[in-house]
């Protein structure tokens, strides 16, 4: 069974584009125990190879297609997304998340940032600065995939990609498995094709953390489709709702926008 983190887990580190509560050291995880039921592992090894499954194919055809289609998706190099973002009490923040093709990101919020930049990332707040361990750099990673999905599904290295549906659930599932560290789960509208909700599997020894995301609001900007409203649930309950105040398509960044700053 896939253990889902506390709301002090990792899952603050996914599209929740920031923290939610009070996290615990942020190079280690913290095992809480598991309120969800969702087993994705199972839903994984009861899905279809994408090989032999033509309505996954389809549906991540159509995916594709009703996010502008490849080549479209090819010209969105990066991205400034500002959010609104309302915790778990009522205490609201401002976050942003920084997005380059290459595996670069950045999400900010006050007091601390965490960078991704290809292999490597680092957390950051006003008295250190750290790399982390790779747990952490997983769930950063799926933070990434999540802003670079659908097109990730061709121009990243997945060991396999098969299709689900859950019952009960409107949703189609696409299953993208990196073996080694990383299940991206994305559930699609069958009929707008677009991404509903993501999941991220993170292994970590024989261990299994799993963050659950839900995606609202779906406006076009500058010719490009984004969920406006993001909404955070762990252990089944809402810990935080985030609304896209501004977002910049491809504006120019630093090359060392991906990495802390030295300091004094």
């Amino acid at each position: 069974m896939v253990k889902i983190l506390g709301m002090t887990s990792l899952l603050v580190l996914a599209v929740a584009v920031g923290g939610v509560l009070a996290e615990p050291r942020p190079d280690s995880f913290h095992h809480g125990s598991s309120k969800d039921k969702t087993d994705w592992d199972a839903l994984y090894a009861e899905a279809t190879s994408l090989r032999e499954s033509a309505p996954g194919t389809a549906l991540l055809e159509g995916c594709l297609a009703a996010y502008g289609g490849q080549e479209k998706l090819a010209t969105l190099r990066a991205l400034r997304l500002r959010y609104d973002q309302v915790r778990l009490g009522g205490t609201s923040q401002q976050v942003v998340r920084t997005f380059a093709r290459g595996r670069r990101h950045v999400l900010a919020k006050p007091g601390e940032s965490r960078y991704l930049d290809g292999d490597r990332c680092w957390y950051e707040n006003e008295q250190q600065v750290m790399e982390l361990d790779t747990g952490r750099y997983c769930a950063e990673l799926f933070s990434y995939l999540t802003l670079a999905m659908p097109l990730a599904a061709r121009t990243e290295r997945f060991d396999d990609i098969r299709y689900g549906t859950r019952q009960d659930d409107p949703l189609g599932y696409l299953f993208f498995d990196k073996a080694d560290s990383l299940l991206v789960v994305l559930g699609v509208d069958p009929a707008t094709k677009l991404i509903h909700s993501a999941a991220g599997v993170v292994r970590q020894g024989e261990q299994n953390y799993a963050f659950v995301n839900k995606f609202e609001d779906h406006r076009e900007v500058d010719g490009f489709i984004l969920p406006h409203r993001l909404v955070n649930i762990s252990m089944g309950l809402k810990v935080a709702e985030s609304t896209l105040d501004k977002a910049e398509i491809n504006p120019e960044l630093a090359e060392d926008s991906f990495r802390p700053r030295p300091r004094q």
